[in-house]
């Protein structure tokens, strides 16, 4: 995997949010699938209430022992689903965040870039 500098993160998002901004599918049929998963990489977990609210229960089972803990493979398809439904929510938030909360976005991804380089 290539590492993203700062630079190249900014880029992306730069380009993403231009695309979001011009194209009213999610994600834009101009993003490539690359440079999605790259995104997805380095923006937050953004689930939307109901998601969350059954990844909250999932976890109160598995706590309260009602539920077994999940394998390897539900843990991996639980992730991926995730990241699509937060990838989908932070494009969405593209089209509409202002200057400032463009900028707060892309430090808030370049925090989670950095952290992910040192590892």
């Amino acid at each position: 995997m290539t590492q993203f500098s700062e630079q190249d993160l900014c880029n992306l998002l730069t380009k993403a949010r231009s695309m979001a901004l011009a194209d009213e599918t999610v994600p834009p049929a101009a993003l490539s699938k690359e440079e999605q998963e790259i995104i997805k990489r380095y923006i937050p977990m953004q689930l939307n209430e109901d998601s969350a609210q059954k990844m909250m229960a999932m976890v109160n089972d598995i706590r309260e022992g009602s539920r077994s803990p999940m394998n390897d493979q539900e843990r991996l398809e639980l992730n991926q689903k995730n990241m699509e439904e937060s990838l989908i929510n932070f494009l969405s938030r593209l089209r509409t965040a202002d200057d400032d909360e463009f900028d707060s976005m892309c430090q808030m991804c370049e925090c989670i870039r950095k952290s992910r380089s040192s590892e």
